[in-house]
């Protein structure tokens, strides 16, 4: 931990790196500019999350991705998660995430799941697809020319042209578009108003490993 704290950065930019609101107001633009000029490789001391390692280079996160080995994925979470909701997982899933997944796990587990879609996803196959996807593509366009000049492009496009180019490759019908949304939005932002898990607290310390696991067990259950 000593050789640690000669690479931590200070109070203010721990802050804005794990504070949701820095996103969305651009504070965090200014603390990764200050990051890559002063403590490309930066040890971070939150309050309320295990401190961690940040990245903020181009060609070092390039370097560090390529390197399993001696950078091993598995070990802590990928995603943002304060300190509760990482006790939390690892004592109910013994891994501080909620799915074994391939930006979770290190070879040679990694390349074991891989290798279950990497054919699928082969150039034949994926021309397969190539009609389905443009026949989503023309109905998002159709229907931003029927919203108008000024549209949410956030609400009425991103949300759904992703996602349903991937039901498509699933197999999931369009009826369950609104579950699978809704699936969507509580894994990525759990803790949003909009999106946020029935029956949670969110002032829990392990209210993200919570709502993380119960959005994982719906999915489960219903491939």
């Amino acid at each position: 931990m000593g050789d640690n704290q000669k690479y931590r950065v200070d109070d203010w930019v721990s802050r804005i790196i794990v504070e949701p609101q820095s996103y969305a107001d651009g504070r965090i633009f200014e603390a990764y500019a200050r990051l890559r000029s002063n403590n490309p490789v930066a040890w971070v001391d939150a309050e309320g999350f295990n401190s961690f390692w940040l990245i903020s280079r181009y060609d070092d996160v390039q370097s560090i991705s390529m390197n399993d080995r001696l950078f091993p994925y598995g070990d802590r979470p990928s995603i943002f998660m304060d300190a509760g909701s990482e006790a939390w997982l690892r004592k109910v899933a013994g891994k501080p995430y909620a799915v074994s997944s391939l930006v979770t796990t290190d070879n040679p587990y990694h390349n074991k799941l891989r290798l279950i879609t990497q054919a699928w996803f082969s150039p034949k196959n994926l021309k397969m697809l190539e009609d389905d996807v443009g026949r989503l593509a023309e109905i998002t366009v159709d229907s931003m020319r029927a919203l108008g000049p000024d549209i949410d492009f956030v609400n009425e496009v991103a949300l759904y042209y992703p996602l349903r180019v991937i039901m498509k490759i699933l197999g999931v019908p369009d009826a369950d578009l609104p579950f699978m949304l809704r699936l969507t939005q509580e894994i990525f932002a759990p803790a949003d108003p909009d999106s946020m898990p029935d029956g949670l607290d969110i002032d829990a310390p392990s209210f993200f490993g919570k709502a993380l696991k119960n959005s994982m067990d719906q999915m489960h259950r219903y491939f």
